[in-house]
């Protein structure tokens, strides 16, 4: 079992700009087989047609990095020492747009980068810019390990312990992201019962001010 005490977890249902958000104790006992379970790992789906964030357009059953006090997380690239890690594979991809995001940096404004699954290829990317690719011929199922590690405005990403991707980068409010966020919706041609799937079999998290 996953230890989940310093995160909240956005669901695909509910209201639209309003999607069903679980956390604390709540979270650590829940479970629901249309979205979301914590056995032998984290089994995240993203329907496509799911209900989204206030302004996005797509779906996401995804962690959302919160403070030792229970509240949203906003830290630094700039002051401190930040890093997550998370053992990951995608099991199903959607056809009509097959892309996922497995993780992310977002901070009081917008991503700072993404990591996203596109086909076979997984890339570093910000909007439309790539960073670097991790992995260019993924193979669906296939168990990788990410770690990110930010100090003094520099991000680093590192691939099954290897440094793959580096840039320099100042932000503030940020927090990790760690899940199911579907790159796909009905507007891009996705039918009734697209969807991705993503599965966490580790999670670590660590910061030092």
């Amino acid at each position: 079992m996953i230890d989940l005490t310093d995160w909240k977890l956005t669901l695909p249902t509910g209201k639209p700009g309003k999607p069903v958000e679980i956390q604390g104790m709540a979270l650590a006992r829940y479970s629901d087989s249309h979205f979301f379970t914590n056995e032998e790992g984290l089994h995240f789906i993203g329907p496509c047609n799911g209900v989204t964030t206030s302004g996005s357009k797509y779906p996401r059953c995804e962690l959302r990095e919160l403070d030792e006090k229970g509240k949203l997380a906003s830290w630094s690239t700039t002051k401190g020492i930040h890093q997550c890690g998370w053992l990951v594979c995608v099991t199903h991809l959607p056809i009509s747009k097959p892309e996922v995001v497995v993780g992310q940096i977002h901070d009081a404004d917008d991503d700072v980068f993404t990591i996203l699954h596109s086909a076979n290829v997984v890339k570093v990317m910000h909007d439309s810019k790539c960073y670097g690719t991790l992995i260019p011929n993924y193979r669906q199922g296939d168990e990788y390990e990410i770690k990110v590690h930010v100090e003094n405005g520099h991000i680093n990403i590192y691939l099954n312990g290897t440094l793959k991707c580096a840039f320099p980068k100042k932000a503030k409010g940020c927090y990790f992201k760690i899940g199911c966020y579907t790159q796909s919706n009905p507007s891009k041609g996705a039918k009734p019962g697209e969807y991705a799937e993503v599965i966490l079999k580790a999670l670590s998290l660590y910061h030092h001010e």
